[in-house]
């Protein structure tokens, strides 16, 4: 086949990055041939992780991106552990959004919803903070999460920084102490999403910013969570070492108090093949590990435990629809048309990928359809149609074809998925011209909409509300509307969404608007390989899990809870 003897000779291969990896369906765990940690869990010992950064140790100004900050600080709301693979197995824990139904109260014991606006939650009593300076170990109160929320807003480098034109607009919530114990949350608008500012916000303790301006330095991390920031080295690694004076209680073995291990290292290891060999040695006790490497992994260490997930991201080309030719949904159904997407994934990737991902992961099925469910107009938009796709040019006034350009930047494999692409357009009369341009360059050219025809870009649309309300213009103003839809139908039924307080029917709503949106085409989702999640046997109580709230991938260290390690094991497979 003439395309698959071009991709071979293509210089990298596509492969998911360690940084974007994540979530789907729980799949059998295998591996662990020379035996598995023990049910029962034990206290002591030490876990070693793969680490993006000695960076990030800020929850307010990094808690989207903060695997420093998640070990050291809590949430109001986390994910119910009780619910997932250790416990009941209701939910997986594989994707960085976790439905409702599945969270649980974690600084805030319970909360309740007197309407679509307000969000009433009930603190926890006996929480206290690190035992460091200026704080000393005091209990948290209400008045810690009311002045989080407050320093989240208010401070222009925080993720949640709310600018003086929104302020002016007033579209912002509002946080009110009720009592010591109590905080009130109030929507300027119906919002049934409220739940998710309380699952991404750490509280922190206002001594600390008052006395160093922020908690970006590691000596200044302070918060209510199960590890302390013991050490760091630059670029290198960090430690932590456990709180002994947790508040948290094991969901699953309720007798028992969080954490079970003394110590935690992250070691930064930039470096893929330096990552995979130190995983091989044990020097890294679990990994997500790309599509095309995992064989290697399993064969050379049948000792790992191991599991296959699908795509935590969609791997997506953005369309400027506000322009020609592209204002023409034809043009837009041309370009999915005559790309296929089906070789691609078997033959490229080996089957190790997913055609589906967008605008919603299979992983969250709520409001995810199967590619084989699908209407068959939407459907043979992921199939391969070049003859259709002279047709709908033909029709729109370009029956040569036409030039464009996608701008790519540096994403492992984005370049060579790109080259893939325009090989399958050059059949239909399209030249597309593949620029290549540096990571500041393109976050410029697409926040500020001035790319002038198509964008490749990675795309985490875990949640719901992700590609419906940012993307396609559902959040009137959305920063993240790459492609300059206007659509008020997207607009009208978003904000019908977010007042429908009943599951149900917001399922059926989302499923029903991500058929019409996947019909129109705004963007070309592109196939999406899976990755393998690598693990130590003697690591007790994991089961692969990923994410336990919305944060990102990085999100997912709060397992380290509960998670523990057979000593006895570690010691008969590696002598250490």
């Amino acid at each position: 086949m003439r395309k698959k003897t071009v991709w071979l000779a293509v210089s990298c291969l596509v492969a998911a990055s360690l940084v974007t990896v994540s979530c789907a369906p729980a799949e059998e765990v295998g591996g662990g041939v020379y035996g598995t940690a023990t049910t029962e869990p034990q206290y002591g010992g030490s876990i070693t992780f793969w680490l993006v950064s000695t960076d990030f140790f800020d929850p307010v100004f990094s808690s989207n991106a903060g695997p420093c900050s998640v070990l050291t600080y809590d949430k109001l709301v986390t994910g119910d552990w009780s619910k997932g693979p250790a416990g009941t197995g209701e939910y997986s824990f594989e994707a960085d959004h976790v439905p409702e139904q599945f969270r649980t109260g974690h600084l805030a014991e319970s909360w309740e919803m007197p309407d679509s606006q307000t969000r009433i939650y009930h603190i926890r009593k006996g929480v206290h903070f690190h035992d460091v300076p200026p704080v000393n170990g005091r209990e948290m109160t209400a008045d810690d999460v009311l002045y989080t929320f407050e320093w989240c807003q208010n401070h222009p480098k925080s993720t949640f920084y709310v600018s003086p034109a929104q302020r002016q607009a007033g579209t912002l919530a509002t946080y009110t102490k009720i009592d010591d114990w109590t905080i009130k949350v109030e929507n300027y608008q119906p919002d049934i999403a409220l739940l998710d500012g309380a699952s991404w916000v750490f509280v922190v303790p206002h001594e600390m910013i008052e006395e160093y301006g922020d908690l970006s330095d590691w000596r200044h991390a302070c918060g209510t969570g199960p590890f302390v920031v013991e050490n760091v080295i630059e670029a290198g690694s960090a430690t932590w070492k456990r709180n002994p004076d947790y508040w948290m209680q094991d969901p699953v073995h309720p007798k028992n108090q969080l954490p079970y291990v003394d110590t935690l290292t992250g070691v930064v290891m930039p470096d893929e093949t330096a990552a995979l060999s130190a995983l091989r040695t044990h020097q890294l006790d679990m990994l997500p590990v790309a599509w095309d490497k995992a064989t290697s992994v399993m064969e050379s260490n049948p000792e790992l435990m191991f599991v296959e997930r699908a795509p935590r991201a969609t791997n997506v080309m953005f369309i400027r629809t506000d322009k020609e030719p592209y204002s023409d949904k034809r043009v837009r159904q041309a370009l999915a048309l005559a790309i296929d997407q089906q070789t691609i994934a078997g033959e490229y990737f080996e089957g190790s990928a997913h055609v589906l991902t967008w605008p919603y992961l299979p992983v969250n099925a709520e409001a995810f359809t199967p590619l084989e469910e699908l209407p068959d107009e939407i459907r043979q938009l992921y199939e391969y149609h070049p003859e259709k796709a002279k047709e709908l040019l033909t029709e729109a006034g370009y029956p040569d074809g036409f030039e464009c350009e996608v701008i790519v930047y540096l994403l492992p494999g984005a370049v060579d998925q790109c080259t893939i692409v325009k090989e399958y357009l050059a059949d239909v009369g399209i030249n597309m011209e593949v620029n290549v341009v540096e990571g500041s360059t393109f976050s410029s050219l697409i926040y500020g909409r001035r790319y002038n025809d198509l964008a490749y870009c990675g795309w985490a649309n875990a949640s719901p509300q992700s590609t419906w309300g940012w993307a396609h213009g559902g959040v009137v103003d959305s920063i993240f509307n790459f492609s300059n839809v206007v659509d008020p139908i997207a607009q009208e039924g978003f904000d019908e969404w977010r007042a429908t307080e009943d599951p149900v029917e917001r399922s059926r709503m989302m499923k029903e608007e991500y058929l019409r949106q996947m019909e129109l085409c705004w963007e070309i989702p592109l196939v999406a390989p899976t990755y393998h999640m690598f693990w130590a046997p003697w690591l007790g109580g994991f089961h692969g899990e990923v994410g336990l709230g919305l944060t990102s991938p990085m999100g997912a260290n709060e397992r380290f809870r509960y998670i523990w390690v057979d000593q006895e094991l570690k010691s008969a497979i590696t002598g250490q």
